[in-house]
């Protein structure tokens, strides 16, 4: 019947030379849609029949049912208004010139009108719409009003009472629940925990006290705790995500087993490996699949849409997002519903079948994370407005500057003079695969170098290592910072994480997969030939000594060890000094000490100096966020500390309930 309409409109605009409906703004044109008839033909051309206005008026009927019933129907009418077949009208319409008298345009428009609809009428039909009702209006209803960012949300059984975890006005993370009719949250005795299921039976599923790996690869200890509020039981370590199984009993995992990731369905049941990361996982409401999102690059939401079954067989959905978070199974297990970025950051809501048909659902300005979906079919979403910026002090400077050049701003390496900065753009402004750029810390204009992820730059300051996304597996690209073109640095099976120079200049150490394997670091040579293994797999690390003969990396049992790059040179060395929840952020220029930082109130950073040798802890300095910004994140330090650049982010999320989808 909407089509219907939309056909009377077309038609009724053929004849007149004038819009059916009309208006000074979108908003009157559609009130006029919604309450007003268009004028008569009497009133614009007395050569137009008012038996041609009667069916076209019934085109345009305000109520469907009042419509013709299909497009069958509505060929008939206009077949017996012309006094012709379909053949004969067909004939009719191919004789007519524009030259035609008045009086001899209508009945030839009639047929051409006739033949159109005999047209439409094979076409809706073999689509299965010729009675379809109009399209159900989009919904979305606001559940929360405060200002920060949301990390997860679900839906509790019924669909009325939603369960999310948020960082309120800069408050750490504590999970809510709220209903749709009231405006306020209540706060749950659950802090530090991300919500990622519930079951049927009202039981929470929590992950909490996140670690992180890499990016967004932050596993945890997986918890069940009840709705009410009691208290929670630990039920397995290293999780990044999970989902109960329809019945409640079980649970299926995306969990860290020796530094790789794998999916359990049920938990201990390993029915995928990757060397890449599981982000999210949804199982289907009969409980036979679990769909998850598959992305080869340890941290980063890059990635595709997978489904496996019980038996371990998994199907690949013909899906690259540049960006994805949030997946979920649609009423009946007929789609996959996700959220995708095929660039950028700005992720709508996509849907795909088991069988590779992908569709869009809903796009809006901003991202979106797909919550949960209900069995009506109702879905919990959270908007976000997000930026990444950066921050830097240059040695000498009396106040830091913000650094930040586009939308999505990530430091990737600082001169030792601290006056250039090497950074990645991934966001809309960077484009597809990113974007490396530099820029001088005093603020001048940043340069950008070429497309890909940036991860290091030379000594001397002439090129930079620059991860190239594209292909699979990832390889890296040396590119100068000057004048001249990039050129291939790897080719091989490997896939290519992070990456540094060594100081020599000659050499380079890497963070990579070997097909099927555990990550490790590997050192290789800038002209080429075989990459050599430095870590057992499972242990990596990219921190070297300033005069490159070791590399700094967290072993299986969690100690920081000093891996020699020359396996001849000796065993590894445990470094002393480093206590829990110290972060490594580089060697002092003589070597003989480590710069470590460790979280300060309100976002900030300590920074302390580590002798290696006897591990005592020297406070150097201390950094607080600039106003404005919050935590702070990635840091690049100077050798002394006198200068840095870090990296920080700002979210304000909004949850909503979205009904009409379909």
């Amino acid at each position: 019947r909407t089509d219907i309409f939309s056909f009377g409109a077309i038609l009724y605009e053929m004849l007149t030379g004038r819009r059916a409906f009309s208006g000074d703004s979108l908003v009157e044109t559609m009130n006029a849609i919604l309450k007003e008839d268009p004028p008569e033909f009497s009133d614009i051309s007395p050569n137009l029949p008012s038996s041609l206005d009667r069916i076209v008026r019934r085109c345009l009927e305000k109520d469907p049912n009042d419509r013709f019933h299909s497009a069958h129907d509505l060929a008939i009418a206009l077949e017996a208004l012309s006094g012709a077949s379909s053949q004969s009208a067909a004939s009719i319409a191919a004789r007519a010139v524009a030259g035609a008298p008045p009086a001899r345009r209508v009945p030839m428009l009639v047929a051409g009108a006739a033949v159109l609809v005999v047209g439409a009428a094979a076409f809706l039909t073999g689509r299965g719409l010729s009675g379809g009702e109009p399209p159900t209006v989009t919904e979305f209803q606001r559940l929360t009003y405060r200002r920060g960012p949301i990390d997860s949300a679900r839906m509790a059984p019924g669909g009325t009472t939603f369960v999310y975890s948020a960082r309120w006005d800069n408050t750490p993370l504590q999970l809510y629940s709220t209903r749709g009719e009231s405006p306020e949250s209540m706060a749950l005795p659950y802090r530090n925990a991300d919500v990622v299921s519930i079951s049927d039976k009202g039981e929470l599923a929590l992950v909490s006290n996140r670690r992180g790996i890499s990016g967004y690869a932050r596993p945890g200890t997986l918890s069940r705790a009840p709705l009410s509020g009691g208290a929670s039981r630990d039920l397995l370590e290293n999780v990044q995500y999970a989902d109960w199984l329809p019945d409640g009993s079980d649970l299926a995992v995306s969990h860290v087993v020796n530094g790789q990731y794998q999916l359990e369905f049920p938990i201990g049941k390993v029915v995928y490996e990757t060397t890449g990361w599981i982000s999210q996982l949804s199982v289907s409401r009969d409980g036979r699949r679990v769909a998850f999102l598959d992305q080869p690059l340890l941290g980063d939401d890059r990635g595709s849409v997978s489904i496996v079954d019980a038996s371990g067989a998994k199907v690949a959905l013909p899906v690259e997002c540049e960006s994805a978070q949030g997946i979920g199974w649609a009423p009946g297990d007929r789609e996959v519903w996700f959220t995708c970025a095929s660039k950028g950051l700005w992720r709508a809501l996509m849907a795909a079948t088991p069988d590779g048909q992908v569709r869009t659902l809903l796009r809006v300005p901003g991202t979106m994370i797909l919550g949960d979906i209900a069995a009506n079919g109702d879905v919990l979403l959270s908007h976000h407005n997000a930026r990444r910026g950066m921050v830097g002090f240059a040695p000498g400077d009396k106040e830091p500057r913000d650094l930040s050049w586009l939308d999505w701003s990530q430091p990737a390496a600082l001169s030792d003079d601290g006056r250039t900065l090497l950074f990645t753009e991934e966001g809309e402004g960077g484009g597809p695969g990113y974007g490396a750029f530099l820029r001088s810390t005093d603020g001048a204009p940043a340069v950008r170098l070429g497309m890909g992820e940036a991860l290091d730059m030379s000594a001397d300051g002439k090129q930079a290592i620059v991860q190239k996304l594209d292909p699979t597996p990832m390889q890296l690209l040396l590119t100068p910072t000057g004048a001249g073109q990039s050129r291939v640095l790897t080719s091989d099976s490997i896939s290519h994480v992070l990456a540094a120079f060594l100081p020599d200049g000659k050499r380079f150490a890497f963070i990579g997969f070997e097909p099927d394997r555990p990550n490790r670091t590997f050192v290789q040579s800038l002209d080429g030939g075989a990459a050599t293994p430095v870590t057992p797999e499972g242990v990596s690390g990219l921190l070297l000594t300033p005069d490159g003969t070791r590399v700094l990396a967290r072993d299986a049992d969690g100690r920081r060890r000093l891996f020699p790059i020359d396996a001849t040179r000796g065993a590894p060395e445990t470094v002393r000094g480093i206590e829990p929840g110290d972060g490594a952020v580089r060697f002092a220029a003589s070597g003989l000490n480590l710069l470590v930082r460790r979280a300060v109130g309100e976002g900030g950073v300590q920074i302390l100096r580590v002798d290696l040798a006897t591990g005592a802890r020297t406070p150097v300095r201390t950094i607080m966020p600039m106003p404005g910004t919050n935590a702070i994140g990635q840091l690049l330090l100077t050798p002394d500390a006198s200068g840095y650049v870090y990296g920080y982010g700002v979210t304000n999320s909004d949850l909503f309930l979205v009904k009409g989808l379909k």
